[in-house]
C-alpha cells in the first residue's frame, strides 16, 4: 500500500512539474507574441497543429503519409541450411538388412 502511493505521488509530482513547466513557457511565448497579429495567428496555429498531432499520438491513429511503405525484402534461405526436412536419430538409423528382407517375404 505504501509503495503504491510513493509511485502514484512521484508520477503526479512529474506531471505537475510538466504541466508548471510548459504553462511558464507557453505564457512567456504568448507575451512576447501578444500585440502583432501575425504572430498571435501564428501561435493559434501551430498551438491547433500541436493538439491534433497530440490526439492522434495518444488514440494511435498518427500516419506518415510522406514516409514511403516499406515491404518485406525477398526471402533469402542462409547457406549451408538445407531445404529439406532433417531427419531424427531414428530415421537416420540402418535397419539390419537380414530383418528387411524377412519383412519384404510376408509382404
Amino acid at each position: 500500500m505504501f509503495n503504491e502511493s510513493l509511485k502514484n505521488n512521484s508520477e503526479t509530482s512529474k506531471g505537475f512539474i510538466f504541466r508548471n513547466h510548459l504553462s511558464k513557457f507557453s505564457y512567456q511565448i504568448s507575451t512576447r507574441a501578444q500585440g502583432n497579429e501575425e504572430n498571435e495567428q501564428c501561435m493559434l496555429t501551430a498551438i491547433k497543429d500541436m493538439s491534433e498531432n497530440i490526439n492522434l499520438i495518444l488514440y494511435g491513429k498518427r500516419n506518415n503519409h510522406n514516409s514511403p511503405k516499406v515491404k518485406d525484402p525477398p526471402k533469402q534461405q542462409p547457406k549451408g541450411i538445407s531445404n529439406a526436412r532433417l531427419k531424427s536419430h531414428w530415421e537416420k538409423k540402418k535397419k539390419p538388412k537380414s530383418i528387411l528382407r524377412c519383412t519384404l517375404l510376408y509382404l
